[in-house]
């Protein structure tokens, strides 16, 4: 096969090993030299990651105990082509970093292929789970003036001016944003922010974080809050009119659906149904659109769109929700495992490197 590829132009292998699966294109790094020297050249870890998101086809990360007297931690996969089944979808055990002294994982965000994890509420790690590389940050330069356990608003964004990422998390009592950013390997702090959050981890679109929250001292001004990760700023953007209208409703998460920022609207009493409104028109509260309705289940937040007008959302229950938007069922994804899911996110399988050589 080396003798095969050296009479291939250079161009040629790159374009074959751009299409193919990451974990196939990582193995191939041993085939021969020259396939080594394309795969590990930034450009093709690029080009790759263009193909890869084109295609659309995150898998599915769950974490949580093997059981519920249990103290070990569990993290499984499921792939993309198994979301949209309804029965015995069995998942695949993933090695996490610090996996051996884990008793808590809290999956906090992912994008690019990075996934970023708390452990033991104690420190946060990013890992690229195809590559195996993966960074432990440094502590946060206000460690010692509030209690990890504090911390439920959290994000991973990315800055694509700067090619690099950013953790954002946010400690309400205290009016406090602390940002790490990958490339300095270094925090930052943002102190008496007018806004209280409503806690999970915030969604990436248009450049910046987004989380549900309310102006500080006026609890009944809830909103969308963006924070731009370049510019390190805080925007506001408007929730659409009609559930704020309703006094039977109430907004309970953010996501992103066909490529627009969505937000959950949720029965006060009951929990179901969940009306789904997304934004068409980034920014412009006018552009808020119901695309459905969620009966029969409590879902908590959405994760991705699917094929065929699928949606997939993770439930209050811990266990995932496939809705199908042309007759409006919806169905609990029956996952073959014996663990306690607690957290869920949906994540691509690249080669972004994390340049931390571990």
């Amino acid at each position: 096969m080396s003798t095969f590829s050296s009479r291939l132009p250079e161009e040629f292998d790159h374009e074959i090993l751009s299409r193919l699966p990451a974990k196939s294109v990582f193995v191939c790094k041993c085939v021969c030299k020259t396939w080594l020297s394309v795969i590990s050249n930034p450009t093709f870890i690029q080009s790759h990651l263009n193909v890869t998101v084109k295609n659309n086809n995150p898998s599915l990360m769950l974490a949580g105990y093997e059981d519920s007297e249990s103290a070990t931690s569990a993290v499984h996969s499921i792939k993309h082509d198994l979301l949209s089944e309804f029965d015995g979808i069995g998942v695949n055990e993933m090695d996490y970093p610090f996996k051996s002294s884990a008793s808590n994982i809290k999956l906090v965000g992912s994008y690019n292929g990075l996934v970023c994890i708390r452990i033991d509420n104690d420190f946060y790690c990013i890992w690229n789970p195809v590559t195996y590389e993966y960074k432990r940050l440094p502590e946060t330069p206000n460690v010692n003036n509030y209690e990890e356990e504090d911390v439920e608003t959290y994000g991973l964004g990315y800055d694509c001016k700067t090619d690099d990422y950013k953790l954002v998390i946010v400690v309400d009592d205290l009016s406090l944003v602390e940002v790490y950013t990958l490339g300095s390997n270094s925090w930052d702090s943002i102190r008496t922010v007018p806004y209280r959050f409503y806690g999970g981890s915030g969604v990436l679109i248009s450049g910046a974080l987004h989380w549900l929250g309310a102006r500080r001292g006026n609890p009944s001004s809830d909103l969308v809050i963006s924070f731009e990760i370049n510019s390190e700023k805080f925007n506001e953007l408007q929730l659409p009119k009609e559930p704020l209208e309703d006094n039977c409703r109430w907004f309970s998460a953010v996501g992103v659906l066909e490529g627009c920022l969505c937000v959950l609207a949720l029965d006060k009493n009951t929990g179901s149904p969940a009306e789904v409104w997304v934004m068409r028109d980034y920014g412009v509260r006018e552009s808020w659109t119901k695309i459905t309705t969620v009966t029969g289940g409590t879902v908590e937040y959405p994760l991705m769109s699917l094929k065929n007008d699928k949606i997939l959302f993770w439930s209050f229950q811990g266990i995932p929700v496939l809705h199908d938007r042309k007759d409006g069922s919806s169905s609990h994804l029956n996952v073959c495992s014996p663990v306690d899911y607690t957290s869920a996110l949906n994540y691509f399988e690249t080669l972004v490197s994390l340049n931390s050589a571990t």
